[in-house]
């Protein structure tokens, strides 16, 4: 059996702002965010892992570098854990006129096989990484993996895991720097075990 560690990385400068939609641009971890990775190395420090994976956006890299010290110079870049391209809607700020783009809206309410204008389809990326998760379960060396990846593209893994609609994995939570844990027999069979544990480290802030 292989234990995956499914990690979103720590709180960044758009989470900070309004939640925007970071999607493909490379915001960086606020100190909040560097905080709560140096906090959850802690917990890895009693936790054996044989290989960590991140997205290649910078945010996840660091993550996973401030998690995993001792990996630093052994991280695997794994393009298919990347967060959804939002096109040209990266950066938006939700705070700011959501009732009257109907993008925003759809995204709100039916967000399954939209499209984002310029950028990816809901239900192809969630396919990509589905199947990305798949391959680093059948295909990496070890019992014991550790994944740095984003929020949407979590959120979209549990519910092809459980088999939930797309219209409704939005309100799948996924905390900053929290971690979902599933396990497979290598085979390219996936099982959630834990979703979404932040009470592994705890924060002054």
């Amino acid at each position: 059996m292989k234990t995956l560690y499914l990690i979103r990385h720590g709180e960044t400068n758009h989470n900070r702002m309004n939640n925007r939609l970071s999607g493909i641009s490379d915001t960086k971890l606020t100190p909040s965010g560097i905080e709560q990775c140096k906090q959850l190395a802690h917990y890895f420090k009693r936790i054996p892992v044989d290989t960590v994976i991140s997205s290649p956006l910078s945010r996840a890299l660091d993550s996973a570098q401030l998690i995993f010290p001792t990996f630093k110079d052994d991280i695997r870049i794994h393009d298919d854990v990347i967060e959804i391209d939002y096109g040209q809607y990266e950066g938006f700020d939700r705070s700011q006129g959501i009732e009257k783009d109907a993008v925003i809206s759809r995204w709100d309410t039916n967000p399954g096989n939209m499209s984002f204008p310029g950028g990816d389809n809901v239900a192809d990326h969630a396919e990509r990484v589905f199947n990305g998760l798949k391959s680093i379960a059948s295909n990496e060396i070890g019992s014991s993996i550790a994944i740095l990846s984003h929020r949407t593209s979590i959120r979209l893994i549990v519910a092809k895991i459980l088999k939930i609609p797309l219209d409704h994995f939005r309100p799948i939570p996924c905390d900053n720097c929290s971690v979902t844990t599933i396990v497979s027999s290598g085979k390219g069979d996936l099982k959630l075990v834990s979703l979404n544990n932040t009470h592994i480290f705890q924060l002054d802030n």
